[in-house]
C-alpha cells in the first residue's frame, strides 16, 4: 500500500519569515546552547566524583561555561575565570582530563594540601617530603588520565540536541503564534 502527500509551500513568504524572525531564531539557539552547556558541565561534576578525582572540589566547583551569544559559541571547562589569590585551576583540570607525560614534575608546593587531605598527613616536615617524592614519581612516570569533561560531552549528546531544538521550536511557535 502507498499513498501520496503533496504539500504546496510558498517559498517567498517562509524565506521572509526566516528574514524578519532570524535574530529571534539566533538567540532561541544561543539560549539552547546555553541550556545545554548546563547538562554537560553537571555531567562533568558528576564524572569527577565518580572517578574519585575530588580532593577539595576545587576543580569541580570552577567547571562553568560562557556562552558568546553573537559567535553562537560556548566554552565549558574548568577554571574559566582565575581565582584571586589561588592557582588557576584550568591547569589541574587539564592533567586530570589528559594525563601528564613523565619528563616534568607539578608546582612546588601544589601537591601540599592533597598529601595533608588525601594521605591524612599533618607534619609539615613530613608534608613536604610526602609531596616532593609524588612530584618526582609523577615527573618519572607521569599520570594516566581520568576523562571528565570528553565523556560529559559524548555522553549526553541527544540531550544536548533535544535541549537546543526545544529552545529554536519554543521560539518558531511564539512566532507563529503573533501572526
Amino acid at each position: 500500500m502507498s499513498f501520496t502527500l503533496a504539500l504546496k509551500v510558498d517559498v517567498d513568504r517562509f524565506q521572509r519569515l526566516l528574514t524578519t524572525h532570524l535574530q529571534e531564531i539566533r538567540s532561541a539557539f544561543a539560549r539552547g546552547l546555553d541550556r545545554a552547556a548546563e547538562i554537560v558541565e553537571g555531567a562533568a561534576k558528576i564524572n569527577l566524583t565518580k572517578h574519585g578525582s575530588v580532593a577539595f572540589g576545587v576543580l569541580r566547583a570552577s567547571i562553568g561555561h560562557r556562552t558568546v551569544i553573537d559567535q553562537l559559541r560556548v566554552t565549558i571547562g574548568p577554571g574559566l575565570a582565575a581565582r584571586p589569590g589561588g592557582e588557576d585551576p584550568r591547569s589541574y583540570g587539564y592533567y586530570v582530563e589528559h594525563g601528564r607525560g613523565p619528563g616534568k614534575a607539578p608546582p612546588p608546593g601544589a601537591l601540599d594540601l592533597w598529601v595533608k587531605r588525601k594521605l591524612g598527613v599533618g607534619d609539615e616536615e613530613e608534608v613536604e617530603r610526602l609531596a616532593f617524592l609524588i612530584a618526582r614519581k609523577i615527573a618519572r612516570s607521569g599520570t594516566t588520565p581520568a576523562p571528565f569533561l570528553v565523556p560529559a560531552l559524548r555522553d549526553n549528546e541527544a540531550r544536548i540536541h533535544a535541549r537546543i531544538d526545544r529552545e529554536i521550536d519554543r521560539e518558531i511557535e511564539r512566532i507563529n503564534s503573533q501572526r
